[in-house]
């Protein structure tokens, strides 16, 4: 179940790996420290629309935005330091643990535009996969549903 897609942004390797059917880990590599943030598959899709707004409000330098799922608290927050502009994104609550990642702007915002798009991307592919794991479910009720001969195996034109 270990599906993984990686990001390299100014020397900072992001790693997206999906730990189960439902939870996403987003993995922080740098030449210094190893840092993650735990995800559900809802909250995916809102992270990679606030991670494109950020990177489109390029003059704006205040950007902070929150959404809170459960027990766990989420926030987007647009900085700059010496080594120019970035976004952390945070993560509060489950088990009282405080996640963290960095993500660099890169080269004309090209960063936090792939940054995003990978977010969406995987959120897109993890509900298609909902989609149509539900829609074979769907399908195997109406099979048994429609066999008049009350179980066993159905036959070839069954199936088809």
């Amino acid at each position: 179940m270990k599906s993984c897609k990686e990001v390299f942004i100014d020397q900072k390797f992001f790693e997206f790996r999906k730990e189960n059917h439902r939870w996403w880990k987003i993995i922080e590599s740098s030449h210094r420290v190893v840092k993650y943030i735990a995800l559900d598959n809802e909250p995916m899709g809102w992270l990679g629309a606030m991670v494109r707004e950020c990177a489109v409000s390029k003059g704006v330098h205040e950007f902070l935005r929150t959404r809170r799922i459960g027990d766990t608290v989420l926030m987007v927050r647009k900085g700059h330091n010496y080594n120019g502009n970035f976004m952390s994104l945070l993560e509060f609550g489950r088990d009282k643990r405080r996640g963290l990642i960095v993500v660099p702007e890169g080269r004309k915002g090209e960063g936090w535009r792939n940054f995003g798009d990978t977010l969406m991307e995987l959120h897109a592919s993890s509900g298609l996969c909902k989609r149509t794991r539900a829609l074979c479910v769907v399908q195997a009720d109406n099979l048994k549903m429609n066999r008049g001969d009350g179980g066993g195996v159905p036959s070839y034109s069954e199936v088809l």
